[in-house]
């Protein structure tokens, strides 16, 4: 089960027909998206925990305190949870030259699903906060200290380990065409692809000052495509930080070969976060992609890069949309919950929520969409209160 539930990034499920509506509350934001397995709803929590919540009504069934942070989105297989837990400082910090993300304890940990009880821990060099991946019998991981590493799901056993040396923060492994795994780090600033053996299939180097790469996982339809993001300083400054005037680029290159399609400027503004991140979303031929640098959505050709249409929200969206039917929904930092047509930007519905979304991104099981927000409320709302609802100021 991929973290997206697919390449694309668009976490769209079948799933029950039936509408639910509820919200729980968890001890603090989720910066991921959630993972549905049968009627089960797992989320990873900022307060540490993972939790597990019957998904038609939102009852807790087990919820597991971890050592540190969980941001990774759980991956759930055959009665096992495997998700990644890890610090954001970084432990080296000399950029844009080298830089280890992470503060232990760092690791990947598998709980079991019936009851969220530990299986196994492997212990990794940086932050286990990126999203992994299974491939075959491995679940296959990017830290925050340049390591991908491959790890026979049941047991945690070490298989492989490729030293990228580019650190990954909140990004997450991404499937090419060919059994290629895709990522990206900073410091380097790369986007590089590996074979599922470990060995390097080819690798792009992003220039040299770049940022955010790191915290914006890859979408990619698996062949022609391959679309992230990053930052690049406008002034002297030789890595981006906050309350510096920066440019946001979207970049997208032939997943397969590595070669650049198109690199395209979309925001310039002054970043005023420490999270860098703005998921994007491929569906029908389209990236969708938000901004936390001005507040606007953005949907590109993804043949071309060229901007279809931009759309002003309430917030900033640093987290991903989806799309189902035609229609794009996205929440924005000041807790409004958009319905755009996908095609042409067109507001269908806005529908207002009491906490905000930042990089909790939601899904779509059947015709209910579920999103965490950043003060730790989960909401199941049924789509069509999003598409009747003008709450918009």
């Amino acid at each position: 089960m991929l973290p997206h539930y697919s390449a694309q990034l668009n976490p769209v499920l079948s799933g029950s027909p039936a509408e639910f509506r509820w919200q729980f509350r968890m001890g603090d934001g989720t910066s991921t998206v959630p993972t549905v397995d049968g009627s089960t709803l797992f989320l990873a929590s900022n307060d540490r925990s993972v939790y597990a919540l019957d998904l038609f009504t939102g009852t807790l069934k087990w919820r597991t305190p971890l050592a540190n942070d969980v941001m990774t989105p759980p991956i759930v297989y055959k009665g096992v949870v495997i998700v990644g837990i890890g610090g954001s400082t970084s432990s080296v910090w000399h950029p844009p030259d080298r830089i280890v993300v992470g503060t232990g304890p760092n690791a990947i940990v598998a709980l079991r699903e019936r009851d969220g009880s530990l299986l196994w821990t492997y212990v990794l060099r940086g932050t286990g906060m990126p999203g992994g991946m299974l491939v075959h019998d491995l679940y296959v991981h990017h830290d925050g200290a340049g390591d991908v590493v491959a790890l026979n799901w049941r047991s945690g056993r070490l298989v492989w380990r490729r030293r990228m040396v580019t650190a990954a923060a909140m990004s997450a492994i991404a499937p090419g065409g060919g059994g290629l795994l895709l990522s990206a780090g900073v410091a380097p600033a790369r986007i590089f692809a590996l074979h599922d053996d470990g060995s390097l299939a080819w690798s792009y180097p992003l220039p040299h000052r770049a940022s955010g790469i790191a915290d914006t996982p890859i979408a990619t339809d698996g062949n022609d495509y391959a679309c992230t993001m990053y930052l690049q300083p406008q002034d002297a400054y030789p890595f981006v930080y906050v309350e510096r005037p920066v440019v946001q680029h979207v970049i997208a290159l032939h997943a397969r070969s590595g070669a650049r399609r198109w690199d395209r400027v979309i925001e310039r503004g002054i970043l005023r976060t420490k999270n860098w991140a703005a998921i994007p979303v491929l569906a029908d031929g389209r990236i969708y992609i938000g901004s936390e640098l001005r507040p606007y959505i953005h949907a590109l050709d993804a043949r071309t890069g060229r901007v279809l249409w931009k759309r002003k929200l309430d917030g900033l969206d640093q987290s991903a949309g989806v799309v189902k039917n035609g229609v794009l929904y996205v929440g924005d930092g000041s807790g409004m919950l958009w319905a755009f047509n996908a095609a042409t930007g067109a507001v269908i519905g806005a529908k207002r929520f009491p906490d905000g979304f930042r990089v909790g991104s939601p899904i779509i099981v059947g015709r209910t969409l579920i999103v965490g927000s950043n003060g730790g409320y989960v909401f199941a709302v049924p789509l069509n209160e999003v598409l009747t609802a003008h709450e918009a100021e």
